[in-house]
């Protein structure tokens, strides 16, 4: 199983402050990747550090459209259209029904999942409370190149990061726990319309 990181996730993470919380992914999926926004959101140093280091043994690959073949830029670009104009119809609509509009607003979170789409990853570990929303409400869905049909985005949220760390035992149900209260303190809350 392959992953992408996103911005909100990886800063949390880095908040719970235990050295080997990033490294936590890697005993989860076989690789890793990060998109190049999501990288350079990055403001604190040390968690910018530990991740270069992670890219520079090749144990996180870079999402890079400027490294991407002109066939796949052409992929991306057109799913980066397609999800910000979805965006911005899902807003729209809302506005008029009155409801509270998206929080995906981080332009590295449109970016993840158009990678996530060209690169056919299947999973986004995120904390984002309306990505799942979005990926069902648009149905998207990835490839695995295999016999097997397509099948639809996946969002790991801490929660379920947590969970699944504590099933594979690479860490303790207190660890998991401990991790989890942390690192809602830290997630975005869905915006309303008077905001």
């Amino acid at each position: 199983m392959t992953a992408l990181i996103e911005t909100q996730l990886l800063i949390q993470m880095a908040q719970f402050q235990a050295s080997h919380v990033i490294g936590w992914l890697q005993n989860l999926y076989k690789i890793v990747y990060i998109h190049i926004d999501v990288y350079q959101e990055l403001t604190d140093g040390q968690l910018k550090r530990q991740v270069t280091r992670l890219i520079m043994r090749g144990d996180w690959v870079i999402f890079s459209p400027a490294r991407l073949s002109a066939t796949e830029h052409a992929l991306y670009q057109a799913h980066l259209v397609m999800l910000t104009s979805a965006w911005l119809t899902t807003n729209q609509q809302a506005l008029q029904r009155q409801q509270p509009i998206s929080s995906l607003t981080q332009p590295s979170t449109l970016a993840t999942i158009a990678a996530s789409l060209t690169w056919d990853i299947p999973i986004i570990c995120s904390d984002n409370p309306e990505l799942t929303d979005f990926i069902n409400h648009q149905d998207l869905k990835v490839n695995d190149h295999s016999k097997r049909p397509s099948r639809r985005l996946q969002q790991v949220t801490a929660l379920q990061l947590s969970q699944q760390l504590a099933q594979r035992h690479l860490i303790t149900p207190a660890v998991a726990r401990l991790f989890y209260e942390q690192t809602r303190l830290f997630q975005p809350v869905r915006k309303s319309n008077s905001d």
